[in-house]
């Protein structure tokens, strides 16, 4: 099973979420999810898994969400 590593590059930028992640392949997808209580999971976007990505997602003015990043085959 392959895992993903949030790095420590975290930021706000406006109303943007900036953060980077490794990714342990190249070639594949990375899904973009957010929930407000952890169950319910909602896919913001996706993104090229290239080993360092930087993701950025609109926080659509509720800094209350969570956010979840998931490999995708």
């Amino acid at each position: 099973e392959s895992e993903l590593y949030i790095t420590k590059k975290i930021f706000m930028v406006g109303n943007k979420l900036v953060f980077r992640a490794e990714t342990p392949m190249t070639g594949g997808k990375v899904d973009v999810e957010r929930s407000f209580n952890f169950n319910n999971w909602e896919k913001v976007k996706s993104v090229a898994s290239v080993g360092l990505i930087t993701v950025t997602v609109n926080m659509e003015n509720d800094k209350r969400m969570f956010y979840r990043l998931k490999i995708v085959d």
